[in-house]
């Protein structure tokens, strides 16, 4: 029993520890492309993409080791490993592409790097289904409800698939440029007519996945009704974000981010408020609210802070 305890923990933390250096990677590639000239090479170029995948590397790796560590038999906590190490793959490839490609550092296989940064970064959407639907006991929701989660979870996996394949034949601002150059040799063609995997599979998963959760909530009773309520609050909290996305580009990435890192906030603060899985921590109500309310403040602060800075392609 300790050996297994043991393994997993050393598992645990070895996914942790490459997640956060991944993190490190994606800022330090953010910090050295500052004032590259992004926006007129690349299509559509989320400039702060390398910071908020990093970001979202903390806040996926937190609680996933943490919940890996205490409840190993437990999925979340490795799934949310899987997502911490995915989003910081996504911020190190872009950090490495736009190092190659538009800083002329002609790096091996940047080609590579796009297809991990936009794969990477697409994974969000399966775990946050996954965790919709399943979360806290793992089992499958009865009913059509859990069917559709599982639909969600599946079209955020197509979502991802879909952006292995795309061919980026978009990608370049010029199409003479050695940027425009950057095919993706496995890609498939066809997919370039779907370029925008995020508005046909990513966005309607993560829509009926939080309809899901909303409906189980309602359906739920007792201690299962309390723990679901604070995920319920992260997604009510989350849709102050929402204005972002009519603000196009890195908006409307951090618009389809911030949710996440709410709802992950209240999923925390809820499970250790009511010690989901035998964690014994003592949570006052104060301090989850309290909690809750300063992440909320972090998020616009970072918004406003972000918006002030001059830097270009991070």
């Amino acid at each position: 029993m300790n050996r297994t305890v043991s393994a997993t923990n050393v598992l645990a933390t070895l996914l942790a520890a490459a997640s956060l250096t991944l993190a490190a990677v994606s800022l330090a590639f953010a910090w050295a492309n500052q004032g590259l000239p992004v926006n007129s090479m690349v299509v559509d170029a989320p400039k702060w993409f390398g910071t908020q995948n990093a970001l979202s590397t903390v806040v996926f790796a937190a609680p996933g080791w943490y919940l890996a560590m205490k409840a190993p038999r437990v999925p979340f906590g490795w799934v949310l490993l899987v997502g911490a190490l995915a989003h910081g793959i996504a911020g190190a490839g872009w950090g490495y592409m736009v190092a190659s490609e538009v800083a002329h550092r002609d790096y091996p296989l940047p080609w590579l790097a796009v297809v991990l940064s936009a794969s990477g970064a697409a994974v969000e959407v399966a775990i946050l289904a996954f965790i919709l639907t399943f979360y806290p006991d793992g089992k499958r929701p009865a009913g059509v409800i859990g069917w559709v989660g599982i639909a969600c979870v599946g079209l955020g996996i197509a979502g991802v698939a879909v952006a292995v394949v795309d061919p980026f034949s978009a990608l370049a601002q010029d199409p003479n440029s050695s940027l425009a150059q950057l095919n993706n040799p496995i890609g498939v063609p066809a997919i370039a007519r779907f370029t925008d995997e995020g508005f046909l599979l990513l966005a309607p998963a993560a829509i009926a996945s939080l309809f899901v959760l909303l409906v189980r909530w309602i359906r739920a009773t007792g201690e299962s009704k309390q723990v679901l309520r604070w995920v319920v609050l992260g997604i009510v909290v989350s849709f102050v974000t929402l204005p972002l996305d009519l603000m196009g580009n890195e908006w409307e990435m951090l618009s389809a981010q911030l949710p996440t890192v709410l709802i992950l906030a209240a999923l925390v603060a809820g499970s250790l408020r009511h010690r989901v899985y035998g964690i014994e921590v003592v949570v006052s109500r104060a301090f989850v609210y309290a909690t809750l309310l300063g992440v909320v403040a972090l998020v616009f602060g970072s918004i406003v802070g972000t918006s002030c800075t001059k830097h270009r392609g991070c």
